[in-house]
């Protein structure tokens, strides 16, 4: 028997896609079968980051669609921004911020649901995987993440544990407060300026009972042009991140961490090249 959410009636989700189109996307997809078992419609917010649209105005059941296209590629920090506010505009409580790539399982909306009326905090996180690695939360230091073998649902300081973008169920007034997501930030360093940003005022959030997969853009290298272009940005915005966030993050260290799983992937030299030119250029 289908059954009613209340809760989802004050969310605004957002999805981010990036040349893939919104039928495709896994996100999209399970959190729509989730709905399924639900007599609920859910505004979302579809930011298309792509050259070309990814989205052709096809109307679904189980959401109410609002649609930009930036085909400049601004990143997911103004996508959460403009989602804020929309979420305003439309007299939201709640943002549901996604990204493309994860799947979620049925009981989504129940969970999310069953935590934002317990009220212990603003910020809600599922448990994300990753080739059968937990991904979020994870462990934070300086400029980098710890993965954790594992953790269980409660409630945790945001010093110690931190959440991924890709789930995150957050407050609306709450996201406003802290000044939303820095866009500086486009894609890499995001969540860990926006946790940052938010800790200020709000130091817990809540790991919900929530099991989903995620693929993780850092473990997936993609095509060796594209990697390029990635290796690129991550390094500016990696000494971008030092500069202005944390001034103990080991950008060396990162960077050329990172060049290396790189250079073993592809077995190319070009990405410690690139590291070394970013490093120079630098001091």
């Amino acid at each position: 028997m289908n059954t009613k959410i209340q809760t989802t009636e004050s969310v605004l989700a957002t999805i981010v896609l990036y040349n893939t189109s919104l039928e495709h996307s896994e996100t999209f997809q399970s959190l729509s079968k989730a709905l399924k078992s639900t007599e609920n419609r859910v505004e979302i917010l579809v930011y298309d980051n792509s050259p070309s649209m990814m989205y052709a105005g096809e109307i679904y059941d189980s959401w109410n669609i609002h649609y930009i296209h930036d085909e400049m590629n601004s990143g997911i920090s103004r996508a959460y921004n403009a989602a804020c506010n929309l979420a305003k505009k439309l007299g939201k409580k709640w943002l549901f911020l996604l990204d493309q790539d994860s799947t979620f399982p049925e009981n989504t909306f129940h969970t999310y649901g069953e935590a934002m009326e317990r009220g212990h905090t603003s910020l809600l996180a599922p448990q994300l995987f990753s080739q059968k690695k937990l991904i979020s939360p994870f462990g934070p230091q300086p400029g980098k993440g710890k993965i954790l073998k594992n953790i269980d649902p409660g409630i945790y300081s945001l010093h110690k544990v931190m959440p991924v973008n890709s789930g995150i169920m957050v407050r609306v007034e709450h996201f406003e407060a802290c000044g939303g997501y820095n866009e500086c930030f486009p894609l890499d360093y995001s969540d860990f300026a926006f946790i940052d940003r938010y800790k200020q005022t709000h130091t817990c959030f809540e790991v919900l009972p929530l099991v989903c997969e995620h693929q993780f853009s850092g473990l997936n290298a993609g095509s060796k042009a594209s990697a390029h272009d990635r290796f690129n940005a991550f390094c500016r915005t990696t000494h971008l991140y030092r500069k202005n966030v944390d001034p103990a993050t080991d950008a060396i260290k990162i960077i050329l961490s990172r060049a290396l799983r790189l250079t073993l992937h592809f077995r190319s030299p070009d990405f410690l090249k690139i590291a070394l030119r970013n490093l120079l250029e630098s001091r």
